[in-house]
C-alpha cells in the first residue's frame, strides 16, 4: 500500500513539472552567420514576418539585394528582393515592414503561436559598393514567435 502511494505521488509531481514546462526547456534563441556578420536581434511575428538587424564587418560597404527565410533552403533559393545599404561595421534593418516571410518545408508562410519556436536558414544576397562583387552567405537561425 506504501508503495501504490509513493507512485501515485510521483505521477502527480512528475505531471505538475510538465505542465510547469520545467522538464521542456525553451530552446536557445541564435543566428548562426559567417564571423564578418551578426544578428543584433531578430523578430519572427506569430504571421511569419520576420524583421532582421544585422551588423556587418567585410570591410566593404554592402548593399543587401535579397533575402530568405525558410526551413527548406533548396538548391537554388528564391530571394525576395530589398534594397538595404549597410557600412563597414555597421548595421541596418532588413526586411524590417517589407514583408519578408518566413517559410516552412513545403513553402508556406511558417505562422506560429506565441512563444513557438522556428528554426530554418537565413540567406542573403549582398553586392559589395566599391567592387560591385555579389556574394550569398547563408546560416541557421533559431528564434522564437512573438
Amino acid at each position: 500500500m506504501t508503495y501504490g502511494w509513493m507512485l501515485l505521488i510521483l505521477v502527480v509531481v512528475f505531471a505538475v513539472l510538465m505542465t510547469m514546462g520545467l522538464l521542456n526547456p525553451p530552446k536557445p534563441v541564435m543566428c548562426g552567420l559567417p564571423a564578418t556578420f551578426t544578428c543584433k536581434s531578430m523578430k519572427l511575428t506569430t504571421d511569419s514576418n520576420l524583421t532582421l538587424d544585422l551588423y556587418q564587418n567585410t570591410g566593404h560597404d554592402i548593399t543587401v539585394a535579397g533575402v530568405n527565410c525558410t526551413k527548406n533552403p533548396g538548391s537554388n533559393p528564391t530571394l525576395t528582393g530589398i534594397n538595404v545599404r549597410i557600412n563597414n561595421s555597421d548595421h541596418g534593418l532588413i526586411a524590417n515592414g517589407i514583408g519578408i516571410q518566413c517559410l516552412d518545408a513545403a513553402g508556406n508562410n511558417a505562422t506560429g503561436r506565441t512563444g513557438g519556436h522556428y528554426t530554418g536558414k537565413i540567406i542573403f544576397y549582398y553586392i559589395e559598393d566599391d567592387t560591385g562583387m555579389p556574394h550569398l552567405v547563408s546560416g541557421d537561425i533559431n528564434m522564437n514567435y512573438e
